[in-house]
């Protein structure tokens, strides 16, 4: 049992925690609490830096087993995998959590109403994953899969920037479901390229590993939205010049909802034009994933537990 302990990388594991924490307090702080060019949000962006290079260090030289073996890293499939599920992850972490705010803002929907205007969206990942893990296991083909998902999520994303108050609900519905449809097709055909480039001693390893980098591009991505879209917005309501609160407007629907025309309009317009910024940034992200897809290697699916990955 002690021996057992002792394979068991503690250090790693706490470092890699105090890392991550390191990274993401000032994505999260930074445009809120604090100046993006602040000591503390600066500070913490070095600190997180030195961190992971000490982190790398440890699993490179000291600990017996680590957690992230860096072997993986000089793969090129899961190397692509790896980008690919850090992109995917801003892009759809972005889309999900501001697309609600357009429902709210132009159609004054409720917060319940502008949840389920999302159907499209994952009604479109929820088949299209499904139904590409049972095409993938029938006919072993996942390459072209990821790849023409990502280009649909990169479509999907430059489509929802041309977003207006006046969409139709053709475009409203039909936006979402592409990029619904894109996200859907590679949420598990990745973790299969990945999975299926590995030894099976690698297989637990490689999919946490997906996992946190898709995990840190949605925190990432959320963070990174939303300085862009606050930034943007008090830029559009400042410019109308109008005698309403900027604070109340930049943070209640209800009080946008409110205004008389019109002010109300220009400030609707003002919120469509930061959200179509929002998925304007996401969409070039979104071809970052379709990139790294050209560089996933093809490995035959594995039919039993002991199988080794074959090109």
């Amino acid at each position: 049992m002690t021996e057992k302990f002792k394979r068991i990388d503690f250090l790693g594991t706490i470092i890699i925690i105090c890392g991550t924490i390191c990274l993401l307090l000032p994505v999260q702080w930074g445009g809120n609490q604090y100046a993006w060019n602040s000591a503390v949000v600066i500070s913490l962006f070095v600190v997180s830096v030195v961190i992971i290079g000490v982190f790398s260090y440890v699993e490179l030289y000291q600990a017996r087993e680590p957690i992230i073996p860096g072997r993986l890293f000089k793969l090129r499939t899961p190397m692509a995998v790896f980008v690919m599920n850090f992109f995917f992850g801003i892009a759809f972490f972005s889309v999900i959590y501001y697309s609600p705010l357009y429902f709210q803002v132009v159609r004054g929907d409720s917060a319940t109403i502008s949840g389920l205007e999302l159907l499209p969206l994952m009604l479109g990942v929820v088949f299209f994953s499904i139904g590409s893990g049972i095409f993938t296991a029938r006919t072993g083909i996942y390459r072209p899969v990821i790849t023409l998902g990502c280009a649909l999520a990169t479509i999907g994303c430059s489509l929802l920037s041309t977003w207006t108050a006046y969409s139709n609900r053709g475009q409203q519905i039909g936006y979402l479901l592409v990029t619904g449809v894109g996200l859907g097709m590679c949420v598990q055909t990745m973790l299969l390229a990945a999975q299926t480039s590995v030894t099976y001693k690698d297989i637990a390893v490689i999919t946490a590993l997906c996992n946190f980098f898709r995990t840190i591009g949605g925190v990432l991505g959320i963070s990174i939205s939303g300085a862009i879209f606050n930034n943007k917005l008090s830029q559009e309501l400042l410019s109308l010049n109008a005698n309403i609160s900027i604070q109340m407007a930049e943070n209640s629907v209800t009080f946008v909802r409110s205004l008389p025309q019109p002010i109300m309009t220009n400030v609707i317009d003002g919120y469509v034009s930061s959200l179509d910024l929002v998925y304007l940034v996401a969409a070039p992200l979104a071809g970052c994933s379709f990139i790294a897809s050209l560089f996933v290697q093809h490995f035959k699916l594995r039919k039993s537990l002991g199988a080794s990955a074959m090109e």
